[in-house]
């Protein structure tokens, strides 16, 4: 039998290697954060996500160029679409034991990413991706195999999560995580967008305000 692999999703993953500053800073920022600035989901704190872009704090310079240069990458060289990088949404999660983040994907948004600033292996809940197919037409069947592969798997963890890991993927792909049995599980997400849409009939650029 010939399997022919139609339309894999890939996730991209960099290290930035100025990430024990990064961890310093970044809890010094939500020391300080105002309760203006945190939105609760599923039972754990969102820091900036509606209100503004912390990444306009001069002392992030130096990640936010990583996370662009990253995403440029990702998008140029490994997508094959040429353009700059937009990067309009970036804020910071802090779940505690018990939290977990319910499937979803990011709208209005082309490459999205999660940095982990802190995280236990052993007892923080790892990125579970969800095969969005399964469920989308109705009536459809469903049986459980006798062992799981990446043909008829609905999930998948990413287990080896190490604190500096960045993680690039499409926006549309659905992702949360369950059963985080630790307190500060705390990784930043973004979303990206390329500043020239061309589909090929026309074509329109992306400012920023």
């Amino acid at each position: 039998m010939d399997v022919i692999e139609l339309f894999p999703i890939s996730i991209a993953q960099f290290q930035y290697t100025n990430h024990s500053n990064l961890k310093t800073l970044v809890n010094e920022i939500i020391q300080d954060a105002d309760k203006s600035d945190i939105t609760v989901k599923d039972f754990s704190n969102h820091y900036f996500e509606n209100n503004r872009n912390f990444l306009e704090n001069p002392k992030l310079l130096d990640f936010k160029n990583f996370l662009i240069k990253s995403a440029t990458q990702y998008i140029n060289d490994f997508l094959e679409i040429d353009s700059e990088i937009i990067l309009p949404l970036c804020w910071i999660n802090c779940a505690n034991a018990g939290h977990r983040l319910e499937k979803h994907n990011h709208g209005n948004s082309y490459i999205s990413g999660t940095y982990y600033l802190n995280f236990d292996q052993l007892e923080h809940a790892p990125l579970t991706f969800y095969k969005s197919v399964l469920g989308n037409s109705h009536p459809y069947f469903d049986s459980i195999p006798t062992n799981y592969n990446i043909h008829n798997a609905g999930r998948c963890e990413l287990s080896h999560i190490q604190e500096g890991d960045l993680f690039l993927w499409p926006s549309h792909v659905e992702h949360g995580y369950e059963n985080n049995q630790k307190d500060n599980r705390i990784s930043i997400s973004m979303n990206f967008l390329p500043s020239i849409i061309n589909n090929g009939t026309y074509k329109f650029k992306i400012t920023q305000i």
